[in-house]
């Protein structure tokens, strides 16, 4: 085992590219379920403690398709569908049914180097769009995006910890190993959660570019993400401006990271069940 090597604050700024070879004894370009708190150090990413949500992010909205019917079926089944699954689809037909404002998809895709790409399961919110007239319509930027903290659980066990045809003791000792290596030891920050908003960004950047604005290198993308659990008391908001400078890194891994840290903001809502 080695020690790492931890970036000083008078280090001058590293390209992706720089930093792996720097730190050449760590795999550090990896798929985001095997993301570290090493990776979020590197990238200069960090969470804030949790804190409640203002009451303006709180308040009730009640109108004939505020989607309560959902809200209460997911408190209600929740004894019997335990799983995430039924949770998530809860979350879509709450926030993305026929008459709500936004709709929903499923994953998102994290690009490195303009080339590879790992698709990120998940689900997305845009706002839905009037296209009666028939025009494909480019200009929807993702607005927000869900998962259950049991599904990046579960990915992530299935990942390292993968079904064997024939017993191996050693090699599921490894595994496990690896598996617990790769388990943060707060589920609200987990590095997983980080990727999902990079690839929030980076889908809201694409599309602004598609439409043909300017975007400088202090161009800004505002994302947010709802995470949800076996809690069944509250909600967990994470929001993050992401500058186009961040970005540009996993676009050309050789360009260096922008001076800004990227924080990580948590909020939590209560649930009125």
């Amino acid at each position: 085992m080695h020690a790492t090597q931890k970036l000083q604050p008078s280090d001058e700024p590293l390209s992706l590219y720089a930093i792996a070879i720097r730190h050449c004894r760590e795999r550090l370009i990896v798929q985001p379920l095997a993301w570290t708190n090493r990776q979020l150090e590197l990238l200069q990413c960090s969470f804030s403690e949790p804190s409640a949500a203002s009451p303006a992010l709180q308040s009730n909205f009640i109108c004939p398709n505020d989607g309560t019917i959902f809200l209460n079926n997911f408190f209600r089944l929740q004894p019997i569908w335990p799983t995430w699954p039924s949770r998530e689809t809860a979350i879509r037909m709450l926030l993305a049914s026929p008459d709500c404002p936004l709709e929903a998809s499923i994953n998102l895709r994290v690009y490195f180097g303009n080339r590879r790409s790992k698709k990120l399961p998940c689900s997305v919110f845009y706002p839905r769009c009037d296209n009666s007239s028939g025009e494909p319509i480019k200009d929807v930027s993702p607005v927000a995006a869900h998962i259950e903290y049991n599904h990046i659980a579960s990915l992530r066990q299935a990942r390292f910890l993968p079904m064997m045809l024939r017993p191996n003791p050693p090699v599921k000792s490894i595994r496990l190993i690896l598996w617990k290596r790769h388990s943060p030891a707060c589920p609200l920050k987990d590095p997983y959660i980080v990727a999902i908003l990079i690839a929030l960004a980076q889908r809201r950047k694409f599309i602004m570019s598609e439409c043909g604005r300017t975007i400088g290198a202090e161009t800004i993308f505002p994302v947010k993400l709802l995470l949800t659990s076996d809690d069944r008391d509250s909600f967990h908001l994470y929001s993050a401006n992401i500058p186009s400078s961040f970005l540009n890194m996993f676009e050309n891994p050789k360009v260096p990271p922008p001076s800004d840290a990227v924080t990580v903001v948590v909020k939590f809502l209560a649930s009125s069940q």
